[in-house]
């Protein structure tokens, strides 16, 4: 009996236990609910930081409640904090992997951010649930765009034209890839022939000035594009511009605007393609440290960007003899693309420089397998031949190189050895 009323008391004990716990639980979800409120009412009036603290003393007192992460991340969204705000949609994706809205938002983050695979797979998880939203599909594009994977973001686009046929902005964006493309012909169509489009828009007053550009009318491209510059809104959209503006006045010589619309187009969206080619434009006008500044930081924002790493090699280590940095760039870009010709055929250049001949032998031949009528593969090919004196292999390949119109002046090194076989009327 004894025993049994000691059980009874506890079970007591316990209940009221129980009883304070459920009390203290909505006490402090009647709290939250204050200070999300509170968020709510500061987030409306833009307070931005002030909303962050009061969501941030919510999910203090109820972190269990998905919601209020996700009204966080549009504050911190807001207050132009993406990486934080991407946190929070994280964290109610994992908790409620059926919130859609979450995943657009940190979709749209992470393009913003340049994350542009990461975009990609938000956008294309959104339309398992939302297959018909044309604006999923004009965002994956601008993923695959943001990769340079122009063809892919073309198909792509075509999607969310066959959603929307009448969007004016879908039908723009269609033009621009045509051109990223070199399909100026059939850009040239949507442009002057789709009556879906708003010609009066400042979108279409920025792919007009692109089409001028890729069909070498450079000055009419500029004034285009400043027009259209004076009225975007988009930032991303102001970016390009801007990298337009530079590509068309280094057209014209006008080195100086160039970097100037190069830094801004930076300054607005850091692209991996605007470091790129503004790392070209100081290459070209022989100021190495800026380019070599450029190419670097956009392998950092895009270590599969094969283009940075090849100008890299070509414009900096080749003419400093760095040869064990450019046998890892050109290493690199093989181990992204396998059948990059030209990265083979560089690599062995470098391993020539290294004296491993038998490597550099074997990187030229795998390199003309795949290409068999590149000009540089036998120029190469010929230098080898030259180091060992074995002059009849190297004269017969001079004279491929030639007979594939390599362009003599642009290479001084071919040039000399030319002259060393007295072939300098040869081409």
């Amino acid at each position: 009996m004894k025993k049994f009323s000691q059980t009874i008391i506890l079970l007591c004990c316990l209940l009221a236990s129980f009883d304070q716990s459920f009390a203290q639980t909505d006490i402090a979800e009647k709290r939250a609910l204050k200070a999300a409120k509170k968020a709510e009412k500061s987030f409306v009036k833009g307070n931005f930081i002030k909303s962050i603290l009061f969501y941030s003393d919510a999910l203090e007192l109820a972190p269990n409640v998905g919601y209020l992460y996700h009204d966080r991340g549009m504050a911190y969204k807001a207050n132009e904090q993406p990486y934080k705000a991407i946190a929070d949609f994280t964290q109610v994706i994992q908790s409620m992997p059926n919130d859609d809205e979450s995943l657009w938002q940190r979709g749209k983050l992470y393009l913003s951010i340049n994350q542009h695979d990461r975009a990609r797979k938000d956008f294309e998880s959104y339309l398992l649930s939302h297959p018909d939203k044309a604006q999923a599909y004009a965002f994956i594009a601008e993923a695959y765009e943001g990769k340079r994977n122009y063809s892919s973001g073309l198909k792509v686009i075509q999607k969310a034209l066959e959603l929307e046929p009448r969007s004016s902005d879908y039908h723009l964006h269609y033009a621009k890839l045509l051109l990223d493309t070199d399909q100026d012909e059939m850009a040239k169509t949507i442009l002057f022939s789709q009556t879906a489009i708003d010609t009066s828009s400042a979108y279409y007053q920025l792919i007009h000035g692109y089409f001028l550009l890729e069909t070498n009318d450079p000055e009419n491209a500029i004034i285009q594009v400043e027009k259209s510059l004076q009225r975007l809104k988009d930032q991303e959209q102001r970016a390009f511009a801007s990298y337009l503006l530079a590509n068309a006045n280094q057209l014209i010589q006008n080195n100086e605007m160039a970097e100037n619309h190069f830094s801004q187009a930076i300054d607005l969206d850091r692209e991996a393609l605007y470091y790129f080619t503004r790392g070209c434009f100081y290459a070209e006008n022989a100021d190495t440290a800026k380019a070599l500044l450029d190419f670097n930081r956009a392998i950092n924002l895009d270590k599969s960007y094969t283009g940075a790493y090849n100008n890299r090699t070509f414009y900096i280590w080749f003419p400093q003899k760095k040869y064990e940095q450019a046998l890892a760039d050109m290493t690199r870009i093989i181990e992204i693309d396998s059948m990059n010709a030209y990265a083979y055929n560089n690599r062995a250049y470098a391993y020539r420089g290294l004296n491993q001949y038998e490597r550099a032998f074997l990187d030229a031949f795998h390199s003309m397998e795949l290409v068999p009528r590149n000009p540089y593969v036998y120029k190469n090919i010929a230098l080898f031949y030259d180091d060992f004196d074995d002059k009849e292999g190297a004269k017969e390949n001079i004279l491929k190189a030639l007979q594939l119109n390599f362009p003599v002046e642009t290479d001084p090194e071919f040039e000399a050895l030319l002259k060393s076989y007295g072939l300098e009327g040869a081409y």
